[in-house]
């Protein structure tokens, strides 16, 4: 039985089209809107926040709408995900076009990830799971999650589930208490994303 608290994406400027996420959680018979402002934080359980943007301008929009205090407050309280740029996000900082500060939620970094394969990452990729968690539930190594990012980070401390990029290893899954990071877009993994969309709903 899907957990029925209401679901908040949160919603910057640069966000482009979030609509996939949302049709994605309302597939999994989820109730979501839109968190504009920081007196729509109260309308919601539950926090996503989606992987659209670079680093640099979604902290800016942060600090720029007046909104990134609030969002602090409330990921402490609520049960959080942050997906590819959204859990970038919850680092110390970044060095994407230059070095950035984070929300930093998580004491982990984010860099280019150093290969001589091209980036960005791009297409379906398998993960190898380190940690049981109930946002992995049913997930196994069958299961294809959709990557697009050239910037990663390595955590043992947070990380339930590592990815590869040829020779590289990388955090895919990251949690800590009632904050969970994906690398990968659950919107765009078919079937392995609904799975965890369907986990997050019922954390």
């Amino acid at each position: 039985m899907i957990n029925k608290k209401k679901i908040g994406i949160l919603k910057l400027s640069n966000c482009g089209n979030i609509n996939n996420l949302k049709n994605a959680l309302e597939y999994c018979n989820a109730k979501v809107g839109f968190i504009e402002t920081n007196d729509d934080f109260k309308n919601f359980d539950k926090i996503i926040i989606p992987g659209v943007g670079s680093f640099n301008s979604s902290m800016k929009n942060l600090n720029d709408q007046n909104i990134k205090n609030d969002l602090l407050h409330n990921i402490k309280k609520k049960i959080t995900l942050g997906i590819c740029i959204g859990m970038q996000l919850f680092s110390k900082s970044s060095n994407e076009i230059e070095v950035t500060e984070g929300l930093n939620i998580f004491n982990f970094e984010f860099e280019k990830i150093k290969s001589k394969k091209p980036l960005p990452v791009m297409g379906y990729n398998s993960i190898e799971i380190k940690t049981d968690n109930k946002l992995l539930k049913n997930v196994n190594s069958s299961d294809k999650f959709y990557f697009m990012h050239s910037y990663a980070t390595n955590s043992s401390n947070y990380e339930i589930a590592s990815a590869k990029y040829f020779d590289q290893e990388y955090s895919a899954v990251v949690a800590k208490e009632n904050i969970f990071g994906v690398q990968f877009h659950i919107e765009k993994s078919k079937e392995s994303g609904l799975k965890i969309i369907n986990n997050f709903l019922n954390l």
